[in-house]
């Protein structure tokens, strides 16, 4: 699957366990880590982050560009999380 934006790009999911089941995060757990985490974020700002736990595994300035490149990951619902701009997180 080719996507949209030339900016787009997957993520690296550091430290990732070598039996993590992207299955086994559900949005809410996803959001939850985020809340417990705010400077999670840092470095993505104005940029659409595609999550699985604590992990990031697509980003793109635009929301289909970053579900489109997790999908092409094989991660089919992560958490879409829009970054605001830099100043606005709370970190």
């Amino acid at each position: 699957m080719q996507t949209r934006n030339a900016q787009a790009e997957p993520a690296r999911m550091p430290d990732r366990p070598p039996d993590f089941d992207p299955g086994a995060w559900t949005a809410q757990d996803t959001a939850g880590w985020l809340a417990a985490h705010p400077g999670g974020l840092t470095g993505f700002e104005e940029r659409w982050v595609a999550m699985v736990g604590p992990w990031t595994v697509a980003h793109a300035p635009r929301f289909g560009d970053a579900a489109d490149l997790a999908q092409v990951m094989g991660i089919e619902r992560p958490l879409l999380v829009p970054v605001p701009p830099a100043g606005d997180l709370d970190c």
